[in-house]
Parts: C-alpha cells; sequence; structure tokens
C-alpha cells in the first residue's frame, strides 16, 4: 500500500539525490525547487523513511521500488549503511540539506569514518536523525527474544511463602 505522501518524499528525496550526485551545480534551479516542496511536506509533519532489505517504506507504507528516482535514495541509504531516518516536523531547508549533502557521496569519497549520523552532527542538524542498519538488526533481534517462563511454584528453591 503506498499513498501520496509516502510517494512524494521518496521521490523527492531520491531527485535531489540524483541531482547532487550528477550535477549539482548545473541543476541549482531543479534541486532548489525540489527541496522546497520536500520542506513543504516536512511542514505538515514529521516523517520516517525506512529501510528493510530493499523495501523502503516512508510512515509505514511501502514504497514501490519502480518509482522514478526511488532507486538512487535505496542505493545511497544501502550504501551509507542507514536503515532509517527521522525527520522532525517543520524541519528547516538547511537541515534537510545537509541530510542530502550526507548521502549523496559514495562511500569510497565520504570516507567509512565519516557517517552520515557523523556529518549531521558536525554539521548541528537537530531536525534530523538517522539510524544505522546495524542499530536497527541489534534493536530488531532483542525484539524478537522471548522472555523465558516462569518456573511452576513447586520448581523454585527454598520454602513456599506464608
Amino acid at each position: 500500500m503506498q499513498d501520496e505522501f509516502s510517494l512524494s518524499t521518496a521521490v523527492l528525496m531520491g531527485r535531489m539525490l540524483d541531482l547532487l550526485k550528477r550535477a549539482p551545480e548545473s541543476a541549482a534551479d531543479q534541486f532548489k525547487v525540489a527541496l522546497a516542496s520536500l520542506v513543504e511536506l516536512a511542514a505538515r509533519r514529521s516523517l520516517t523513511v525506512r529501510l528493510d532489505r530493499d523495501t523502503l517504506m516512508v510512515e509505514g507504507m511501502v514504497v514501490a521500488a519502480d518509482a522514478p528516482f526511488v532507486a538512487v535514495l535505496v542505493a545511497q541509504m544501502q550504501a551509507h549503511g542507514v536503515a532509517e531516518i527521522h525527520v522532525a516536523h517543520q524541519a528547516t531547508a538547511m537541515d534537510l540539506l545537509r541530510l542530502l549533502q550526507a548521502l549523496a557521496p559514495d562511500l569510497v569519497a565520504a570516507g567509512p569514518l565519516h557517517s552520515v549520523e557523523q556529518r549531521l552532527r558536525e554539521d548541528g542538524v537537530a531536525a534530523v536523525s538517522v539510524v544505522r542498519a546495524h542499530v536497527a538488526k541489534a534493536v530488531q533481534d532483542r525484539r524478537q527474544v522471548s522472555a523465558t517462563a516462569v518456573p511452576p511454584p513447586g520448581d523454585v528453591a527454598g520454602p513456599p511463602p506464608e
């Protein structure tokens, strides 16, 4: 299931990443329009972009993998080991721009020790955060662990309570 908000968010982010990767200087006007549209979406509500293997979801809604520029967003999230992106309600254009600039470079160019999370922190971005893939997996693994069963009263060592 996919809604217009989810699709628009994913397409805009993917389009902006594509512009940053291919020709940032020659596509400045297109980029400004796309950024203004993304800021408008963030002004409506907060949003979470989640990547589960190759499936992209925005606010829990699956975004079609064949939608324009979605593959670019998925590839960059995978390349940088980002499982989730959280954008606060009314995030600023500058914070969104910093996120996209952190996601756009190839990992080799960015350097393996210069993560998206680190770049956002260094740039003072407060309205956008990311969850690294290994952290998301650890959280998911912990949620799947079942609690041990409580032993029956007769199996407990010591005298029964009075």
